[in-house]
């Protein structure tokens, strides 16, 4: 049976969500499964091609107002018009105000998660308290009214299970389908140096630099110098947490700003990947790392185990115990611990795919 399907992220402009978006799109234009799919965007550029549609929406994020009024009184109305069999939202709500039935996607691990509490007092804080509460709210919300739910890893399906244990028979755990290029590999690249590190990710509290910076300073106290940390922040970002820090660390620090997945790619095949964040969804870095066979220090936490538990090549440490990261950095530079010539594939958790989720939500409507 032939579907329309529409597919909602005007959320996705940049980072893993982007990533998640353009893959799942690239996978539905190579085999669109005999449906008609509708994409709506907001900034990305999707081309069109005979059995895929893309409506771009780019005013949305002009400012919060406008992002409002598209979730309250547009999106439904533009979903309509296209008379669909089942909606796919991409960005972790429900759209409001529509009949169709809905597919979520969930993305956002801060509403599920019990480590922190994010405050509205504090500045750095402010957006990620947004989340977890209001956002957080929302996302819950729609976990239970929607057709179907799909989650990147089994302990986040686990954890929002914990809001009402009947909701884990319609959450699907369906891993993001990771792909890099075979020049990428270690095995093929330039051998791995393992004095200098990586760490790509946004200069957020939960992404847990200060970790780094601490670790840095331990090294440092114990004359190691010959090493380097590349992060994708900025001078401005870091600037005065950095300062807090002594002596100085600048010298070993090489900050990219934010950079093409491609140069994301490229740094896996010569860095040791740092993974000090201590909350996510999934934790893509290490996923690519793991397939490229990078050396992988990641912090000890669920989403990270489950992901790369089984690679011989990662070392886990307390996100909280910067010096147990200095620790292995260390036996890193002194050749304590190495890469072993391993590539790992993803654990497969669920022979459903995205599509057959969708088909299974429309086929009961029309029963």
């Amino acid at each position: 049976m032939q579907m329309r399907i529409v597919i909602v992220n005007v959320a996705a402009t940049c980072g893993g969500a982007l990533s998640v978006l353009t893959d799942f799109y690239n996978d539905i234009c190579s085999n669109p499964c005999g449906h008609q799919w509708i994409f709506i965007v907001s900034t990305p550029v999707l081309e069109e091609t005979a059995d895929v549609k893309v409506r771009r929406v780019p005013w949305v994020f002009r400012s919060w107002w406008h992002r409002i009024y598209w979730e309250l009184f547009v999106a439904s109305k533009v979903i309509d018009e296209y008379k669909p069999d089942v909606v796919l939202t991409l960005q972790s709500t429900m759209v409001l105000r529509t009949k169709i039935p809905q597919v979520v996607y969930v993305q956002q691990a801060i509403p599920f998660q019990k480590l922190q509490r994010f405050s509205f007092l504090k500045k750095k804080e402010r957006v990620l308290a947004f989340y977890q509460y209001f956002y957080g709210y929302l996302i819950k919300r729609s976990i239970v009214n929607a057709a179907a739910v799909v989650m990147q890893s089994q302990y986040l399906k686990d954890a929002a299970s914990d809001i009402d244990q009947k909701l884990a028979g319609k959450i699907h755990v369906i891993p993001p389908k990771v792909k890099i290029p075979e020049y990428i590999s270690t095995d093929s690249h330039k051998p791995c140096t393992l004095n200098r590190f990586f760490y790509p990710a946004a200069y957020l509290v939960y992404k847990n630099h200060k970790c780094i910076f601490e670790a840095m300073k331990y090294l440092l106290e114990t004359d190691k110098r010959d090493f380097s940390v590349s992060l994708t922040v900025s001078a401005g970002e870091i600037r005065n947490d950095i300062g807090k820090f002594k002596p100085d660390l600048w010298r070993n620090l090489q900050l990219t700003g934010r950079i093409k997945r491609d140069e994301v790619l490229r740094k896996y095949g010569e860095t040791v990947l740092v993974f000090p964040s201590y909350i996510e969804s999934f934790g893509m870095p290490l996923c690519e790392a793991m397939m490229a066979g990078t050396l992988i220090l990641a912090a000890d936490c669920p989403y990270a185990r489950e992901v790369i538990g089984e690679y011989r090549n990662a070392y886990f440490f307390d996100p909280f115990d910067s010096r147990k990261l200095a620790e292995l950095m260390l036996k890193a530079i002194n050749g304590e611990i190495g890469r072993i010539n391993e590539k790992t594939k993803i654990r497969k958790t669920e022979n459903r795919s995205m599509v057959e989720v969708l088909e299974n939500v429309a086929g009961k409507q029309s029963l």
